[in-house]
């Protein structure tokens, strides 16, 4: 449950990074997503039985997200309307 929490919430912060950073097109977020569908669909075809596996994808989407987020400080930690 804490993998899948973690990599939820990764995928969205870096969902969120790639609408800003193109002007909100859908195509580029679109194609992300579909691209984590087919990788679930390769990968975890019984489900989550194989929970190593999905600990270590949600730990690696962990890292770059936490790495987007620091590096690009400006769009996460500013002040004003959130869009």
């Amino acid at each position: 449950m804490l993998g899948f929490l973690t990599f939820t919430i990764s995928v969205s912060l870096i969902l969120m990074f790639l609408l800003k950073n193109t002007k909100h097109n859908i195509i580029i977020s679109a194609l992300f997503h579909f691209s984590i569908n087919i990788g679930f669909g390769i990968y975890f075809t019984e489900g989550f039985e194989n929970i190593i596996l999905f600990l270590i994808n949600s730990s690696v989407w962990l890292i770059v997200v936490l790495t987007v987020v620091l590096c690009n400080n400006k769009y996460y930690f500013k002040k004003g309307i959130a869009i």
